[in-house]
């Protein structure tokens, strides 16, 4: 198992301007919805990793051609044509989101597929893709608790429907809108828990698709879409673990570029910014409907908040970076309705308190709910992340901020998300 230790010193800091990797959430749906397009679509600054690569892995599996060179791809559309029936099962890796978005748009339009993953993917709900999905007649066969792997069949006919969602998901909303771009006649209509990232809703319009969105549902209807040149702005998501780094350590001040501003996906920097922390946003022009910008953080005296569960859905991936700050925080942070946080690669609650108490912060866990204390003095320790890529880069950034020495086990599990982690991060420290 591969480790890193990480010698934390009161006088090192971040300091620099920097890119960050493609995003991912977007880079999967532009790809998906290029491969149901008319033409071909082309998108750069598609980033590196192991769940990108599983998202254009599978749509070659079911006849879509895609072809990557550096951190650009190429998309040859389908059309109306159907998805081919794949040779063999399709793997999806580690990436849920290859796998719900997939559930979504093969259901309509494949032939018979089966999609697997690694182990702790199949650990991970599908019943809340598949349940809705179901109910406009999609076929599916699953393994126990409607998890991977799970074999999509050709269905009689999708048919419209209109459809609650019970809690913020945007991969959920997505599969619903796929499937419903294939439904013959009418309205596939999602209302309810709309609060998530809004990707989807915007390339669809961006291509050609019958996409309607008003303040308490979406309408979308069977549509042609058309190829699109798509240039992804950065991983917001990526752009947080430098931007906590440079709040963290002191006399910092990191330049991150083109980064996605796209409100849906700014809850970490906002929640930053009500810490105390210097952060600065300057928006450039907004292409491809993506607004995008330059975001500047600098270190600063963080105080104490209260996060209310219906900010979450727009901070998830970023929650545990803010348990980090929290300890250096005064006063007692609290973050409510964090369970979603349970269903990721592993458990990034427990995983996160485990490693953050080793190191000496002073936490306690009810329910949803995590309480951090602070301000406390990190020392260093020997954590495991549990094979989680974000947890790992997150325990690195907690080492630099600790007394001491600090081993890291585990840390090539940031190629799912982010090769290049660890070479930007040493790029900026002085």
């Amino acid at each position: 198992m591969a480790e890193r230790r990480v010698n934390g010193h009161r006088a090192m800091r971040l300091s620099g301007g920097m890119g960050v990797p493609g995003d991912k959430s977007i880079s999967h749906r532009i790809l998906v919805l290029g491969s149901m397009a008319r033409g071909t679509s082309f998108a750069k600054g598609v980033p590196d990793g192991l769940d990108i690569d599983a998202t254009i892995r599978c749509l070659q599996g079911l006849g879509v051609r895609c072809q990557r060179v550096a951190d650009a791809v190429s998309i040859d559309g389908l059309g109306r044509k159907r998805y081919r029936k794949p040779d063999a099962p399709l793997d999806c890796g580690g990436s849920a989101t290859t796998m719900r978005l997939l559930l979504g748009a093969v259901a309509g339009r494949g032939a018979e597929t089966t999609l697997r993953g690694t182990p702790s993917l199949c650990k991970r709900p599908m019943d809340r893709v598949i349940e809705p999905l179901r109910l406009m007649g999609a076929v599916f066969e699953a393994a126990e608790g409607n998890r991977a792997p799970v074999t999509v069949r050709p269905p009689e006919g999708l048919t419209p429907v209109d459809y609650l969602l019970p809690i913020p998901s945007s991969q959920v909303k997505t599969a619903l809108i796929l499937a419903g771009l294939n439904v013959p006649k009418g309205r596939t209509v999602v209302r309810g828990a709309l609060g998530s990232r809004d990707h989807t809703e915007r390339l669809i319009p961006q291509m050609g698709g019958s996409l309607v969105v008003s303040k308490d549902k979406i309408i979308v209807e069977r549509s042609d879409l058309q190829a699109v040149a798509f240039n992804v702005p950065g991983d917001p998501s990526a752009a947080a673990f430098f931007a906590a780094g440079a709040a963290l350590l002191e006399s910092s001040r990191v330049e991150i570029r083109s980064v996605s501003t796209n409100p849906t996906r700014m809850g970490f920097f906002e929640a930053l910014s009500w810490m105390g922390g210097d952060v600065s946003i300057v928006d450039d022009r907004d292409a491809s409907n993506e607004p995008r910008g330059t975001i500047t953080v600098r270190q600063a005296k963080l105080r104490a908040i209260e996060i209310h569960a219906e900010a979450v859905p727009f901070l998830v991936d970023e929650a545990p970076l803010l348990m980090l700050l929290a300890t250096a925080a005064e006063g007692e942070t609290v973050i409510h309705g964090i369970s979603e946080l349970r269903l990721k690669e592993t458990d990034r609650i427990n995983c996160a308190v485990e490693g953050l108490t080793r190191l000496g912060a002073v936490m306690a866990v009810d329910g949803d709910t995590v309480r951090i204390q602070g301000p406390t003095r990190l020392k260093g320790a020997i954590l495991d992340p549990w094979g989680d890529h974000r947890m790992s880069m997150m325990f690195t950034l907690a080492g630099l901020a600790a007394s001491g020495d600090t081993t890291v086990l585990g840390v090539d599990c940031e190629a799912k998300s982010f090769p290049g982690f660890y070479a930007s991060l040493e790029r900026l420290l002085k």
